[in-house]
């Protein structure tokens, strides 16, 4: 896409390796030296070192700490703050999001070569802007920050001059070049799909503005690879093009929610992690006083109040939160075993109930129903919940036929439950499941005496968490065999060994209760 204007200027060295191992013997003429990768390494790497001066967490800066040194936000740039749409290019995440897209630029740096310094800081400003407006067309309400968008630039860049001189670049070296250019995009955009946070819409933009650019910029091989008052102006339909799309910013942004929710959550879901629960109930209450219609924000002050053993405030914000989004499932899950701690097991078994027809996929709701009914000495409907969940889900099934054993244990009806897991052992199936559970599951079968259990986890080194369900499962039998106190010493060694966010000490609890 050479200009009448862009003529050889002068002899230059033959080509040399500029990270232009690539191009094999593919005859280009590259430039003497170049600048502009090394460079935006450097800025990068400057910023992080800045951010790091500030006090800036190199491994998990927050929410706000992006925000706040450039990172992009679609009302703030509405506001007249049209800078963050390039300095959120340099600014990332994390020592790990800087050096993922470090490593990616080094080694695309070949495109600097083809296309000379001056066209390449062309290409990767544009693909960098580019990327930060369709982020925010796609999502105004979110921050973004990192150099990703650029990258994909640059990728879509050397796909261009692949494109453009494919009839003069050797089969041999163009057909693998492009399918593995195109692997690797299609991996990162499949990656962005699934993990959440990964902002693909600024990958789309920066690898189609950087496409483009490259377009506009592209150069005979074969001439010299400085940018040209001539060739420099080609890419003027793409800034225009740029600046009305920036143009719709303040349209799109105008209905985006207030971020100072976004930078609530962030800073009390740090501190919940950090431990800092008067923090995370400081946080959560400054912006609930201002704004009292977060769910998320009720259930993560709830979360705090539970840690500091606060269980009524913690059950008031839950039940804040709920009324606010029914459908909020962790809300939902966290209540039901908070109403249990507190013995207030009927209502829990209403969560669970709750949780069960909104579709719970792993299981665990319906296996805490079935606990929270046999813990209600509703033995039938408890047999009934694990009969059905030892059909339904595989995966579960050795529990599921452990806690059905003990519910008609628990009935009178021992024998045809001991028959019923004999036959469950002995099939193919029984290897599913933790060996604790196997084992559990041949002691009930009466296939192995209860020593022998003993003795195998006593000569393991056997996680707390096993040892307190060995134990509940363990005197759970010793209650369907009529041994009460037998039953008490397990269930009291539970409660020694466990903690009361688990459903074995809430079941250990209520069976002392019992007995």
């Amino acid at each position: 896409m050479n200009g009448p204007g862009d003529q050889p200027q002068g002899d230059l060295p033959p080509r040399r390796s500029i990270g232009s191992d690539l191009l094999g013997e593919f005859p280009i003429r590259l430039p003497e030296r170049t600048f502009a990768v090394s460079w935006i390494l450097g800025i990068n790497l400057a910023v992080m070192a800045a951010l790091a001066l500030r006090g800036v967490s190199l491994l998990d800066p927050s929410l706000e700490d992006v925000l706040r040194n450039g990172g992009n936000h679609g009302p703030y740039v509405a506001q007249g703050e049209w800078w963050r749409l390039l300095t959120s290019a340099f600014v990332h995440v994390g020592l790990f999001h800087l050096a993922f897209n470090l490593f990616a630029m080094h080694s695309l740096r070949v495109v600097e070569g083809i296309y000379g310094s001056g066209a390449f800081l062309l290409i990767y400003l544009c693909s960098a802007i580019g990327a930060s407006i369709l982020s925010i067309l796609w999502r105004p309400d979110a921050v973004s920050a990192g150099a990703s968008g650029a990258v994909f630039g640059m990728a879509g860049a050397l796909i261009a001059f692949f494109q453009a001189h494919k009839d003069t670049i050797p089969e041999s070296l163009f057909r693998p070049v492009m399918r593995n250019m195109l692997f690797l995009l299609g991996l990162n955009v499949l990656f962005g799909l699934l993990v959440p946070g990964i902002d693909n819409a600024a990958h789309f933009g920066g690898l189609a503005c950087g496409y483009v650019a490259a377009r506009l910029c592209d150069r005979d091989p074969e001439d010299s690879p400085q940018l040209t008052p001539r060739r420099a102006q080609r890419i003027l339909p793409l800034i225009g093009a740029l600046f009305v799309a920036a143009a719709l910013i303040p349209w799109r942004a105008s209905g985006a929610e207030d971020i100072q929710h976004a930078l609530a959550q962030d800073a009390a879901l740090r501190s919940l992690r950090r431990g800092q629960w008067d923090e995370c109930i400081q946080s959560a209450t400054q912006s609930l006083e201002k704004d009292g219609s977060n769910a998320l924000l009720f259930a993560i002050r709830a979360e705090a109040h539970v840690q500091k053993r606060e269980f009524q405030a913690a059950l008031a914000d839950l039940d804040r939160a709920l009324a606010i989004d029914s459908q909020l499932s962790d809300a939902r899950k966290a209540r039901m075993f908070l109403r249990w701690r507190m013995n207030r097991t009927p209502e829990a078994l209403a969560d669970a109930q709750a949780l069960v027809e909104q579709g719970d996929r792993d299981g665990n709701s319906r296996q805490v129903r079935g606990e929270l009914l046999l813990a209600l000495g509703e033995h039938a409907k408890a047999e009934e919940a694990f009969r059905e969940l030892a059909r339904g889900v595989q995966e579960e099934r050795s529990q599921a036929e452990l806690f059905l054993w003990i519910a008609c244990g628990l009935q009178g009806r021992r024998a045809p439950a001991t028959e019923r897991i004999r036959e469950w052992v002995q099939g193919p199936r029984s290897i599913q499941g933790s060996p604790l559970e196997g084992m559990l599951a041949a002691l009930y079968a009466g296939e192995v005496p209860e020593s022998e259990l003993l003795d195998a986890f006593d000569r393991r080194d056997t996680e707390r968490v096993e040892l307190t369900r060995l134990f509940w499962f363990l005197g759970a039998r010793r209650w369907v065999l009529g041994d009460r106190e037998g039953a008490r010493q397990y269930f009291a060694r539970v409660i020694e060994r466990g903690t009361s966010e688990e459903s074995t000490y809430l079941l250990a609890r209520d069976g002392l209760t019992k007995l």
